[in-house]
């Protein structure tokens, strides 16, 4: 599994896709770390956290494409 965070912008376009550094599997939760990420927070309306996991197999079951999948979406107040 592959996980990404996407920084939308005030103009609703994406600033920066950042895919994980690391991840921790525990019986009923996942921690998902990203690190250094160099990114100027003025400006960011919304966050998107996607994750990638295979959805087509072959005859042998190894996946061969990854979709992602928007799993949260996180938008400012607008009443700023």
């Amino acid at each position: 599994m592959k996980w990404a965070v996407v920084f939308i912008g005030d103009d609703g376009k994406e600033k920066l896709t950042a895919f994980h550094s690391d991840q921790c599997h525990f019986s009923m939760s996942v921690c998902v770390r990203w690190y250094s990420l160099d990114l100027n927070v003025a400006g960011i309306r919304r966050l998107r956290f996607y994750a990638a996991r295979p959805v087509f197999r072959d005859a042998n079951d190894r996946p061969l494409s990854n979709r992602f999948e928007c799993i949260g979406n996180f938008a400012a107040d607008d009443k700023a």
